[in-house]
């Protein structure tokens, strides 16, 4: 189960000594149907775009998608997965391709 807090999650990634809480919120489907296809064409710009989309810092700041290309794995990974759960997406095995539960 996700915990919302009024309209989004919160997702902690390591930075330095000490980890920052960003805030993931969900899309609507008007807003991920284009992010979906582009994810489905070229999965590291389109994954790059959502990212960009749903996430901000504590001050409401978001990502520019350059910024988000930029992070290092272990700050990326556990980012993308709150989106994908938030935004109810998941992997399909079949082609390894989000799609919208």
């Amino acid at each position: 189960m996700i915990n919302l807090k009024d309209d989004y999650a919160e997702v902690q990634v390591p930075n330095g000594t000490e980890p920052l809480t960003l805030r993931v919120r969900q899309v609507g489907y008007l807003q991920a149907a284009p992010l979906l296809q582009k994810i489905k064409d070229d999965p590291r710009a389109g994954f790059a775009e959502l990212v960009a989309e749903c996430v901000t810092d504590a001050d409401g700041n978001r990502f520019t998608v350059d910024e988000v290309t930029r992070l290092r794995a272990e700050v990326a990974k556990p980012i993308i997965e709150k989106v994908m759960e938030v935004n109810g997406l998941k992997f399909t095995t079949s082609e390894d391709e989000p799609e919208k539960n």
